[in-house]
């Protein structure tokens, strides 16, 4: 079958094309992922909601959790809305070592309370590339919520390393009295969109010893990658 005329062998290259055709796909993969999702979230509150057949406390169990992991999913679907277009990030080279240590002393002038922070940043230079301004909005949600965390009287012990070709970043939220153990996990997640938006990962999990730890990765990009 011969090509369609003024068609090219060699295939069109042209990145706008390629942009266009890679935002329908991306619109009709959030289409097809939010509508079972919604489906399913209703119908698991329909059934907690135990009109017809009453729920044992295993069977409660297993259907909240399958709720929030579909709650989890459906916001993850509504994110992918916010995944920037070409122009959608001002990139720049980036030292994640400086940012930090200017958001780490911005807090520390603002802060109330007893709540200590105690930085383990190193010396050289955390470098990758990202927008500035949005990393920095990002570092400091995280600051702000791990401070939260630990008051009034706490201690958030932050380290930043680069390992693997990752950018690893942590904070530990340590509350100072055993009846402020008892807070809910923080809320991380406008803070973990932007860190998403640069390839990035964020979770939140109890310690040991009390409080919460904030576990951030970050991919190292290089200019000669891009």
């Amino acid at each position: 079958m011969k090509p369609a005329s003024g068609a090219r062998k060699a295939g069109i290259k042209d990145s706008a094309v390629l942009v266009r055709i890679q935002s329908n796909w991306l619109s009709n993969v959030i289409h097809d992922l939010a509508n079972p999702l919604f489906a399913a979230r209703g119908y698991l509150r329909m059934m907690l909601e135990e009109k017809k057949h009453p729920l044992t406390d295993t069977q409660h169990h297993w259907l909240v959790t399958a709720l929030e992991n579909i709650d989890k999913l459906t916001a993850l679907t509504r994110e992918l809305n916010d995944l920037p277009g070409k122009n959608g990030l001002e990139l720049d080279i980036i030292n994640l070592r400086d940012l930090l240590r200017q958001v780490l002393g911005d807090a520390q002038k603002t802060l109330s309370g007893h709540v200590q922070l105690t930085p383990e940043v190193p010396d050289g230079s955390l470098a990758t590339i990202g927008d500035p301004e949005k990393l920095a909005g990002a570092l400091q949600g995280f600051v702000r919520v791990a401070i939260e965390t630990a008051r009034p009287a706490g201690i958030v012990q932050i380290r930043a390393c680069e390992e693997n070709e990752k950018i690893l970043l942590q904070f530990w939220a340590s509350p100072g009295s055993p009846d402020e153990q008892k807070k809910p996990a923080p809320d991380v997640s406008e803070a973990s969109k932007v860190w998403r938006l640069h390839g990035g990962n964020c979770s939140v999990s109890k310690i040991a010893e009390g409080g919460y730890m904030i576990n951030c990765e970050l991919p190292v990009v290089r200019l000669q990658e891009c």
